[in-house]
């Protein structure tokens, strides 16, 4: 499978014995074949980012209101103005 080679060293027989069971047993239950293999896809994809040893650096919002967090009420500050922010720009789009 494709899919296996995405994913870290480590977890690639354990991903790939998964996914070959999913495969066999989901004509059984009614899914297409292609279906898993599009989730294995996708899951390999994302497999990086949720591997617990791999730390990723915060983004937007929550950056910035950790690097004003020595201030008092600084994440809480920042979070509250980006939360009412995208409920204003959801508020426009709706029609």
């Amino acid at each position: 499978m494709i899919a296996t080679r995405l994913v870290p060293a480590g977890r690639r027989a354990v991903l790939r014995e998964q996914w070959l069971a999913d495969l066999r047993d989901a004509a059984e239950l009614g899914i297409p074949p292609h279906q898993i293999s599009l989730g294995a896809l996708r899951a390999s994809a994302t497999a990086r980012t949720h591997d617990p040893g791999v730390a990723m650096l915060p983004i937007g919002p929550l950056a910035l209101g950790l690097r004003l967090g020595h201030r008092r009420g600084g994440v809480a500050l920042v979070v509250a103005f980006a939360a009412l922010l995208l409920i204003g720009i959801g508020l426009l789009l709706v029609p």
